[in-house]
């Protein structure tokens, strides 16, 4: 046995042949006993370090995270006493950064968020420290991009973007420099191309679309190249498919359909062949789901019901799996249930508005287990969120009004300030028909003074206060105010004739002279078609 050859086993970025499976749990006897032994000097205490982190790294290649975290944590122990015995030697605290920001990994992986978060910060600091002190050492500055890039990236898959940027937006300055450094080498150009994704992915996230378009467009030739000189290199192909995929979903919100399919289809062969490689691989099988998921959306788009229930179908399958096989992991999770949500709206467009229910119900399940355990993961909450406003709307449609209340105090619940809004023009007609008219009134009235309704919001906002006229006290200010709001939704572009003269809901205005006036008025701008 060489230290080489098991550098070389655990370097392997695709999945293990069970002959090296064999060879690392064969070697891992022998660090276990190294890292057990007594350690009353510095030698021996730097010894039993090194071989605590080895086994972190066996177990955590073997995908035994737990026993990872157990050696990562011995190794992060006995480091911060030489840390401590010598602070002047720069290599001990590189292996303490090493050993948080493997804990990271690590803690990631099994669920526990904020702990994650605690420990790539502790590497973060250290190697903020140490790139400071020695500016030319480039091991420095390459470690303290890795740690702003792992940070990003578990900031965005909490839901925490604008955190996230800020992260990303430091490791590509980062790995620009180094990239651009003789002699710029293919490790330094496909982490400077991830980090440009990555900080892509989140810009897209945040809305900033021109700009994540551009980090698109300048990592994706990188990765080309990268790729077509070392087309075996896994890696390579999976960040080439991680920007393709980015690439994909902004054209898809431009409505560029095609150039959208022709990206997906490209990030869907990488991402197929990835996870027939590595059939172990969890993230392989993550990544090829997303795709799935997107082109799903894709189709829906286009009108392709079959291939978008095909591919909807292929990715919940790929999420359930992974849920299933690691149920501490948020992130797997989390995209289940958002993967439910889209089945069920495209169970609902088809006409399914009592069948997506049930999609609806296991997408809550999922992400209030995740909510519930860590209430700061901001994507589980807004998806919980939209989860529940898609019941709101599937019970409407049912008219099932006291259900629909239900399912809209929830979302109202766990919704920001702009969801809220929203929240409370669907909820206003719910209560309206469910017959609770003053929290009806209430909503309405809390509206007012905001912008960006519908012709048809504002519609039914002022069938609210005219219904209210009939039991509420203030009937000429509620009337008054559904006239105000009738005729904002006819500046709006409200065109519906015959509905405006049949609603009964707008009957207790139809002796007023400005509601004749206004039906006269929308009567001749838009006469019935002959």
């Amino acid at each position: 046995m060489t230290s080489q050859i098991v550098e070389d086993v655990l370097a392997t970025r695709s999945e293990l042949s069970a002959e090296q499976k064999g060879f690392l749990t064969q070697v891992l006897a022998d660090y276990r006993a190294f890292a057990g032994e007594g350690a009353e000097d510095e030698l021996a205490r730097r010894r039993v370090a090194a071989a605590a982190f080895r086994v972190g790294k066996i177990e955590d290649r073997l995908g035994r995270r737990e026993e990872a975290v157990a050696a990562f944590r011995q190794a992060l122990q006995v480091y911060a006493l030489l840390a401590t015995e010598a602070p002047a030697a720069s290599g001990y605290q590189e292996s303490l950064a090493d050993c948080h920001n493997n804990l990271g990994i690590e803690l990631s992986g099994l669920g526990h968020t904020g702990e994650a978060e605690a420990h790539y910060r502790e590497a973060l600091a250290i190697r903020d420290r140490l790139a400071a002190g020695e500016p030319g050492v480039a091991e420095h500055r390459r470690s303290l991009g890795v740690g702003h890039y792992n940070l990003g990236n578990l900031l965005r898959d909490s839901g925490r973007n604008p955190e996230a940027r800020d992260q990303l937006q430091r490791a590509v300055a980062l790995r620009d420099e180094l990239a651009a450094r003789p002699p710029h080498s293919s490790d330094a150009q496909r982490e400077w191309a991830a980090a440009l994704t990555a900080l892509a992915n989140v810009l897209a996230d945040l809305g900033e679309r021109a700009e994540a378009e551009r980090l698109y467009a300048k990592a994706v030739p990188v990765l080309e190249q990268l790729t077509g000189a070392a087309p075996l290199v896994a890696e390579y192909r999976r960040e080439l498919a991680s920007a393709l995929n980015g690439q994909g979903n902004l054209l898809l919100e431009r409505k560029d359909w095609a150039a959208a399919r022709g990206h997906l289809r490209r990030a869907l062969a990488l991402r197929e062949r990835l996870a027939a490689d590595s059939p172990g691989a969890a993230e392989a099988l993550r990544e090829l789901a997303m795709t799935l998921a997107n082109l799903a959306q894709l189709y829906v788009h286009t009108g392709d019901r079959a291939a978008a229930d095909a591919h909807f179908r292929r990715a919940l399958a790929h999420f359930e799996k992974l849920a299933a096989d690691h149920p501490n992991t948020q992130s797997y999770q989390v995209e289940l249930g958002n993967t439910y949500i889209g089945f069920g709206v495209f169970v609902y467009t088809g006409g399914g508005a009592a069948e997506c229910l049930s999609w609806f119900d296991k997408a809550g399940q999922r992400l209030t287990a995740v909510h519930e355990k860590d209430p700061r993961h901001a994507l589980a909450k807004r998806q919980l969120c939209n989860s529940y406003r898609a019941r709101a709307i599937a019970y409407d449609r049912l008219e099932r009004w006291r259900e629909a209340v239900g399912a809209w105090d929830r979302a109202f619940e766990l919704g920001t300030p702009e969801v809220q809004n929203q929240t409370r023009a669907g909820r206003a007609i719910a209560l309206l028909h469910a017959g609770e008219i003053s929290r009806a009134v209430a909503d309405v009235e809390a509206l007012r003074g905001t912008d960006g309704w519908t012709a048809e919001q504002l519609y039914n906002f002022a069938c609210v206060c005219s219904v209210a006229t009939k039991t509420l006290e203030r009937k000429q200010e509620l009337a008054d105010r559904a006239m105000e709001l009738l005729r904002a939704a006819v500046a709006t572009g409200w065109n519906d004739v015959a509905l405006t003269k049949q609603d009964t809901d707008l009957d207790p205005l139809r002796a007023r002279d400005d509601f004749k006036k206004l039906l006269t008025e929308l009567g001749a701008k838009h006469p019935p078609k002959k």
